[in-house]
């Protein structure tokens, strides 16, 4: 479910939700950031695509670390170009604002619905799959709701500089990332399962052997209890 707290707190409905709007904001013509706009989620369409492939040929935990503080970085270079008041930075800005679209497609947005699935037992997946979405949503409601109030010029008129309230939250989300975050790469729900129960640390996941036998008795064991 943390993943999918991270994604919007990541910076996604600044950079994606309201690209068009602020770049209207900093002086670009209409149908200019449309077209800036549409070409930025085609972009994400193509790291979208790239992320499935990349979720499984360097796993789940890499795939989320160097996303997120990927997504940390870009954030940072918005935020400052944002900061200074020359309509020459708007373009730098689109060129970031494309690139953290890409990576967020390649990383976290893809990994999460691997993420959910995997984790959870056979049994608790469907609800652990409507709990991951509907914390999204509703994590989403309230950015939603909030954003315009931080960005526009006759309330707290932040513009770019928004990007350093994400920053605030991405920062020990990539330590929590570090220390946290799974490999659950070519691993079985059993085996995961063993690995939970026997409080290996997460980020040791990866290089952990698990026999079947120990998985298959520790399952045994739960269910003659």
């Amino acid at each position: 479910m943390a993943v999918f707290v991270v994604q919007p707190l990541s910076g996604g409905p600044f950079v994606t939700g309201y690209q068009t709007y602020y770049l209207q904001l900093a002086g670009l013509p209409v149908d200019q950031t449309y077209t800036l706009t549409c070409g930025n989620y085609a972009v994400m369409l193509v790291g979208n695509c790239i992320g499935m492939y990349l979720c499984e040929r360097a796993g789940r935990r890499s795939t989320m670390l160097w996303g997120s503080i990927g997504l940390t970085a870009l954030l940072v270079f918005i935020g400052v170009l944002g900061s200074i008041p020359v309509r020459a930075t708007v373009y730098p800005q689109v060129v970031f604002m494309s690139l953290w679209g890409l990576v967020y497609q390649v990383t976290i947005g893809a990994v999460g619905w691997a993420v959910s699935g995997e984790v959870s037992t056979p049994r608790l997946r469907g609800a652990t799959q409507a709990l991951c979405t509907m914390t999204n949503a509703v994590i989403g409601v309230i950015l939603a709701s909030t954003l315009p109030y931080l960005i526009n010029p006759d309330k707290a008129n932040l513009g770019a500089k928004i990007c350093f309230i994400f920053l605030a939250f991405m920062i020990p989300i990539d330590v929590w990332a570090f220390y946290n975050f799974p490999e659950l790469k070519g691993r079985s729900y059993k085996e995961l399962d063993f690995l939970f129960h026997a409080h290996v640390k997460t980020r040791d996941f990866r290089k952990h052997k698990v026999s079947p036998l120990s998985s298959d008795d520790m399952l045994g064991r739960e269910a003659g209890a």
